[in-house]
């Protein structure tokens, strides 16, 4: 909260956080976010980047983090059609089924 001097203390830390991640990474200030964690970060690029765009169709894989699984369903139930590819025994996915995928 801004309305008390720890706020304000806290404000300014952020500020000058961000301004120096993003001078790092040559971005402008206000392309940084700060999420709690990975879950939330999950969301916010998968949920964020699927809303403005056009075309409605995300490929993923079957071992996904169960937070990106879950924005995934999220967004099949508002009209995405998702594509969930399979991992073989050694964990590695199929390039074939991959590519089929892309161009559907």
């Amino acid at each position: 909260s801004s309305s008390h001097p720890h706020g304000w203390i806290s404000e300014e830390i952020i500020k000058v956080s961000r301004s120096k991640i993003a001078k790092t990474i040559k971005a402008d200030d206000e392309e940084i976010f700060f999420t709690s964690g990975a879950t939330e970060s999950n969301n916010l690029i998968i949920k964020g980047l699927a809303l403005s765009q056009k075309k409605k169709h995300l490929i993923t894989c079957v071992t996904e983090h169960k937070c990106v699984l879950e924005s995934c369903k999220f967004l099949e139930r508002i009209g995405y059609k998702i594509s969930y590819i399979n991992v073989n025994k050694d964990g590695k996915i199929n390039l074939k089924e991959l590519k089929q995928k892309i161009s559907q």
